[in-house]
C-alpha cells in the first residue's frame, strides 16, 4: 500500500509525543480569552467543494472560482501530473512535466511552498533544493526563476524553507508573510516571521521566535534511534510547525508557540504590539482515540523503506490532545481550530473571537482529516488517507469558508 506525501513519511513517524510546554515569557502582556461551552457561533458557511482520491500521493489541490489544479506525482517524482477539473469533479484538461533537477523539471513542491498563485501561474519554492519555480498554467511550461540564495539579496543563504511543510504561509494579494528557519532548525527551534512583495522584493524580518520543543523533539529521536525504535507520533506535524495567520486589515501576525498549552502570541509588523493570550478552557479533556491513532501508525509501517526491517515501531499514545491545531484570520475574525475532536465525524471544535478587542463569540465545529491545514484565501485543503479494497488511498478535500455578518 502506499501512504500520501510519502516524503514527509519517515520524519513523522521518527517522534515521540512528549513536550514540555514553552514557559510564559514575562517580557510579554498576557491575558485570558474568554471560553464558554456551548455557545455556537451561527455566522460562518463551512462547504465542501471539492473532492480527490488516488492511489498516488496528492501534493495539493488549488482552488480556483469556476476550476481546481490538483498536482498528483508519478513514479516517486520521475515525473508530475496536472489535473485541471470543474467543480463537478470532470477533468477538463491535464499534462505531465518530467521531474528532476533541469530549469525546466519540477522537483516537489507542497502546500506550504506556494508563494502565489493565479490562474495564469502559480510559483513555489523546492524546499530541499531552494529553487524557485514557475509553473505556467496556461502553456503547461516549467522555468526555473532562481534560488532564494540569489534572489534574497543581502541574505545569502541564510534563510530556508522549513522541510517537510512545517511553515504556513500567508497570501495578500502581492503581499507574502511566511516562516523561515536556518538549517539548524530541528536543533534550535529558530525561525523568523518575514515579509515580502512578489518574489522576494523588499524582504524584511518581522521577528524572530524561539520553539523550545523542537529541541526536545530532535534530542528524543536522536536517543531512539540509537536504540533502534521509531516512535509514531500522530501529532508531529503540529508539533513542529510554524502554525500563523495574519490580520492584514491591522498588520498584525497571531501564532501558535506551541500546541501543548492553550497560548496564542500576537506581533505587529512594526513590533511595537506583542501580546500574549490564553484560552481560558480545560483542554485536559480533550480525548483522543486510541483506536485511531494505532490504525495510522499500523498503516506508516506499509511504507516501503529498508528502515522498517532493523527498527522498532512503538506507537506514542497521549493521555488528552493538545489544545491547539491551527488559527486562521477571516474577515475580523480569528478561528482557533482546537483539539477538542468528534472523532466519528472527523471534525474539530473551532472557537471564534471578533478582531481586534478579542471578544469571545462562540463555537463550530470544523471538518478536519489530519495535521495541519493548507489555506488558500477563504479556501482550505484537508489532507488523509482512506483504505479501499486493501489499497491506502490518498484523500484531499477543499472547503470553502464564508463569514456571514461581518461588520
Amino acid at each position: 500500500m502506499k501512504l500520501l506525501y510519502f516524503r514527509n513519511s519517515l520524519k513523522i513517524i521518527f517522534i515521540s509525543s512528549f513536550i514540555f510546554a514553552i514557559s510564559c515569557k514575562k517580557d510579554i502582556p498576557s491575558s485570558k480569552l474568554e471560553y464558554r461551552d456551548g455557545i455556537s457561533f451561527e455566522n460562518i458557511q463551512v462547504e465542501k467543494v471539492f473532492e480527490l482520491t488516488d492511489y498516488r500521493p496528492i501534493f495539493w489541490i488549488i482552488p480556483f472560482p469556476e476550476k481546481v489544479v490538483a498536482l498528483v506525482p508519478e513514479g516517486r517524482g520521475r515525473a508530475f501530473n496536472f489535473f485541471v477539473y470543474n467543480y463537478s469533479g470532470r477533468i477538463i484538461e491535464q499534462w505531465t512535466v518530467r521531474g528532476g533537477d533541469g530549469p525546466d523539471e519540477l522537483r516537489e513542491i507542497g502546500p506550504d511552498d506556494i508563494i502565489s498563485f493565479n490562474e495564469d501561474e502559480i510559483i513555489g519554492v523546492e524546499e530541499l533544493r531552494g529553487y524557485v519555480k514557475s509553473i505556467n498554467l496556461k502553456i503547461h511550461e516549467i522555468k526555473t526563476i532562481g534560488k532564494i540564495s540569489n534572489i534574497l539579496r543581502g541574505y545569502g543563504s541564510k534563510y530556508v524553507f522549513p522541510r517537510f511543510n512545517l511553515s504556513s504561509i500567508e497570501r495578500n494579494g502581492d503581499s507574502i508573510v511566511l516562516g523561515l528557519v536556518f538549517n539548524d532548525y530541528m536543533d534550535n527551534g529558530t525561525y523568523y516571521f518575514v515579509s515580502f512583495d512578489k518574489i522576494f522584493e523588499n524582504f524584511r524580518v518581522i521577528l524572530k521566535v524561539k520553539k523550545d520543543a523542537i529541541k526536545i523533539l530532535d534530542r528524543r529521536i536522536n536517543e531512539e534511534v540509537k536504540k533502534k525504535i521509531i516512535s509514531c507520533d500522530y501529532y508531529y506535524p503540529l508539533r513542529s510547525a510554524i502554525i500563523f495567520s495574519v490580520d492584514g486589515k491591522r498588520k498584525v501576525i497571531y501564532y501558535i508557540p506551541a500546541i501543548e498549552e492553550p497560548f496564542i502570541e500576537a506581533v505587529s509588523f512594526d513590533g511595537k504590539l506583542r501580546r500574549r493570550f490564553e484560552i481560558d478552557f480545560d483542554f485536559k479533556k480533550f480525548k483522543v482515540s486510541r483506536e485511531k491513532i494505532e490504525e495510522w501508525c499500523e498503516q506508516t509501517k506499509s511504507y516501503p523503506e529498508p528502515i522498517f526491517k532493523v527498527f522498532k515501531q512503538i506507537t506514542m499514545i497521549p493521555p488528552h490532545a493538545p489544545p491547539l491545531h491551527d488559527i486562521k484570520v477571516i474577515d475580523d475574525r480569528l478561528i482557533v481550530i482546537t483539539g477538542k475532536r468528534d472523532w466519528e465525524k472527523g471534525e474539530n471544535e473551532t472557537l471564534v473571537y471578533h478582531l481586534p478587542e478579542m471578544k469571545y463569540e462562540g463555537s463550530f465545529y470544523l471538518p478536519v482529516l489530519h495535521f495541519k491545514l493548507y489555506w488558500f484565501g477563504n479556501y482550505y485543503m484537508a489532507s488523509g488517507f482512506i483504505e479501499k479494497d486493501g489499497e491506502l488511498l490518498s484523500i484531499r478535500k477543499v472547503y470553502r469558508l464564508e463569514m456571514k455578518n461581518s461588520p
